[in-house]
């Protein structure tokens, strides 16, 4: 059942509870675990995120196409859901394109310029929760900007599901955002996969796709990053 909180009328107590954040942020026991997971996968690599993925979530990081789960996403949920979904894509690209922030150059004195650039970063990796409710604008909102601004290779990972593949809304998202493929993945071994992949293994490679500047195609994106193994890739495609 759904809640409505209704701030005009709540008070500065209701209004403090309802921004608070988890307790379980101050949780130090909850911390150390965090940290000692991070740690593992640091040190041990592939091998140790999975064995972390395994013991939290029941299953290795599999990678998984996209392009079957959009397909069957656009089948199964209503027309008014994928026309909005579609809707929010092309209004997100639209501000982030409009706010892009430009070079600035400026005369100090005779002779003298300074000015102020701005370069994107050449890989990103993005989180997409998942669990009972999948947030696919979260993946809108992080692919989207990262693509406007010229990120060459994003990583995308979420939590497995129980019944393998991805949940419909996250895999019509990322086909949104021309992303094709997806780690499932999740907890603090996905972040610390995306964190320190590259400083694990020399043998940990990534590759990325390219798109033409200012094109309002989608662009489509290389799913491997140096997080996890090309060699040790599993695909999953929907049935």
């Amino acid at each position: 059942m759904t809640t409505i909180f209704d701030w005009n009328s709540a008070s500065d107590a209701e209004r403090v509870a309802a921004l608070a954040r988890p307790c379980a942020r101050g949780n130090a026991a909850l911390l150390a675990d965090v940290a000692a997971i991070v740690e593992r996968v640091r040190g041990g690599g592939w091998d140790a995120l999975v064995a972390e993925a395994e013991r939290i979530d029941g299953a290795a990081p599999q990678l998984v196409p996209v392009a079957s789960f959009a397909a069957e996403a656009r089948k199964c949920l209503s027309a008014n859901a994928v026309e909005a979904m579609e809707l929010a894509a092309r209004n997100i690209e639209t501000f982030h394109r409009a706010t892009m922030p430009g070079p600035v150059s400026v005369e100090v004195m005779p002779g003298l310029r300074v000015e102020k650039q701005w370069r994107a970063l050449s890989s990103a990796g993005l989180y997409v929760p998942g669990g009972a409710a999948p947030l696919f604008s979260t993946l809108l909102m992080l692919a989207i900007p990262a693509q406007v601004t010229g990120v060459e290779r994003l990583t995308v990972v979420t939590p497995p599901r129980p019944d393998g593949g991805l949940d419909p809304a996250i895999a019509l998202a990322a086909d949104l955002c021309g992303i094709e493929a997806i780690w499932t993945v999740g907890g603090a071994q996905a972040i610390a996969a995306l964190a320190f992949g590259r400083a694990i293994s020399r043998r940990w490679t990534g590759s990325a796709g390219r798109a033409m500047r200012g094109s309002r195609r989608p662009r489509r994106w290389s799913p491997l990053s140096p997080a996890v193994p090309a060699s040790t890739c599993r695909q999953v495609r929907a049935n």
